[in-house]
């Protein structure tokens, strides 16, 4: 008899759990994502958003809002090209990956086997791997010669002041986040196949994975009408505050690896389907669990944003990918942001699902969703992240 209540007892609560657990296609909470994104666009900050969640490998909410341009009327569809800035790094990091099971190298190879140019001002540089490369562990300061790329017209004179560029800690001993150096991961797919980092891109990830609108580049960007032009806020008197589309600004297109790649919603969509597992003959497993296994773990990356203060219990980067513990959850994160651009994607593999949203602004409000979609999911207390931050 005892065993018999503890069996029921046991089914009781497994029943509870199911009805109590946030599963991703919850009608109630994608319907309050609609609110959510309603609430987003009313601020009048966002021209244009685009968002999908995947689940189980296959979209199950897509939405694409606004306009390409404020006041062209011309609006966003699934198809249209953004920019997703640093949230390159992850699949440049995946391209690397492929290699590395390709037999081309090792994580553990030292990047001036395959580049022997590369040289930093520490002589120990001669022995930094390849997966200290792509998890930011270079020894340099964080973002060494960003500023001097964004007011240079040209990359090599920049590329050539890196030798010189003084030195935080030691090789492998600190994450300091980096562009320039990351972007040898380019070089790096140059020198052990003989092709254009975005020739192989396209053959090994864009190809396979479906992504067909995505690619790699200034130009690429704007090859036909449908894409997201990008849009600063500005403010003029008796108006007040108004979106205004400025110039792609060219510069971080000359680190192709960093963030260089374009892709609308549809493209991402595909990615996120990869990332989960489902994708194995284009994105391997292997691959996958290689960019999530933790090389260093990121303190301070806990601090410097007010859901990541709140919700997150620990803050790890892997190999061009975060990887955070949301309330006992892990997850895997990337960010991107140039002018006139953001975007985030977001995987729970334990929810077998993620998520990608991008705009064409530098508007915080849809920073928000990434937070609430993930209080849902996890059964965190609910907060106004949109409208408080």
């Amino acid at each position: 008899m005892r065993l018999l209540q503890l069996i029921l007892s046991a089914a009781l609560l497994g029943i509870f759990a199911s009805a109590h657990a946030r599963a991703p296609n919850n009608a109630a909470d994608l319907l309050a994502l609609d609110e959510d994104l309603r609430q987003v666009m009313e601020t009048g900050q966002v021209p244009a958003l685009a968002i999908a969640i995947v689940q189980g490998g296959r979209p199950i909410f897509v939405r694409t809002l606004g306009e390409r341009a404020a006041g062209s009327a011309l609006k966003i569809d699934g198809d249209t090209r953004f920019r997703i800035a640093s949230m390159s790094k992850t699949m440049s990091a995946a391209l690397v990956g492929k290699l590395v099971h390709q037999g081309f190298m090792t994580w553990e190879t030292p990047v001036t086997l395959i580049v022997p140019s590369f040289r930093l001002k520490d002589p120990n540089s001669a022995f930094l791997t390849i997966a200290q490369l792509l998890s930011h562990r270079t020894g340099l300061s964080r973002h060494t010669l960003d500023n001097q790329m964004e007011a240079a017209s040209q990359i090599a004179p920049v590329r050539e002041l890196l030798p010189n560029a003084k030195a935080y800690c030691a090789i492998g001993s600190c994450f300091q986040y980096q562009n320039m150096t990351f972007n040898f991961s380019a070089d790096l797919v140059y020198g052990a196949t003989g092709q254009f980092f975005g020739v192989e891109m396209k053959r090994q990830l864009f190809e396979p994975l479906n992504m067909l609108r995505a690619n790699i580049g200034f130009e690429e960007l704007s090859e036909d009408e449908n894409w997201a032009r990008p849009h600063v806020r500005g403010w003029r008197r008796g108006i007040g505050g108004f979106n205004e589309v400025v110039a792609v600004k060219p510069n971080y297109y000359w680190l192709p690896a960093s963030a260089g790649v374009n892709a609308s919603v549809n493209d991402m969509a595909q990615w996120l389907s990869a990332l989960l597992g489902h994708q194995p003959e284009a994105l391997p497993p292997e691959v996958v669990s290689d960019l999530a296994r933790i090389q260093i773990v990121t303190p301070a990356e806990r601090m410097n944003v007010k859901w990541r203060i709140a919700r997150l219990k620990s803050a790890s980067y892997g190999l061009g990918m975060r990887i955070f513990d949301y309330q006992g959850h892990k997850v895997y994160f990337h960010a991107g942001a140039v002018q006139g651009y953001r975007g985030m994607v977001v995987v729970a593999p334990d929810r077998d699902a993620g998520f990608v949203i991008m705009w064409n602004s530098q508007a915080g409000p849809p920073a928000g969703l990434v937070p609430t979609i993930l209080d849902r999911w996890f059964n965190a207390p609910e907060y106004d992240w949109i409208g408080k931050g």
